[in-house]
């Protein structure tokens, strides 16, 4: 029996041209796929042709997408519930954050289903507050 792959989740904002999205999505590229199960994990949905072009590029390599379709301020509980009922479901081991509102609802969702790592990548600092982060114990 082969050993068990490591189930690494990212979390961005949306399927987007972005600095770190691009930077997300070459990570997810690259990642040896007979060593890791990849999944990338968007807040927000475009809607649009991009998201699915870049969706069905990311398909094409191996790397499962989710979209949470969380609607601007609303449905955060929602959303959190949702991400960590799919951790849980597919046994993620990482969890990589990468800016504020992912990190945000990838860190409450990967304590909730107790993921034993849990990364950020912070882009830019625009959006985090010291007093949040120093509350939340992160």
């Amino acid at each position: 029996m082969g050993k068990k792959k490591i189930a690494v989740m990212h979390v961005i904002n949306a399927y987007a041209l972005g600095g770190a999205e691009k930077l997300v999505f070459d990570i997810a590229s690259s990642m040896d796929k007979t060593k890791f199960d990849v999944f990338i994990c968007s807040i927000a949905s475009r809607g649009d042709a991009v998201e699915r072009s870049i969706r069905h590029s990311l398909h094409s390599q191996g790397v499962r997408t989710l979209c949470l379709d969380k609607a601007p301020h609303r449905q955060r509980l929602l959303a959190i519930w949702r991400l960590a009922r799919f951790l849980r479901a597919n046994k993620i081991d990482i969890v990589h954050t990468h800016c504020p509102s992912p990190d945000f609802y990838g860190r409450l969702a990967a304590w909730l289903s107790r993921v034993p790592l849990v990364f950020t990548t912070i882009h830019n600092t625009a959006g985090y507050s010291r007093r949040v982060e120093k509350t939340l114990g992160w």
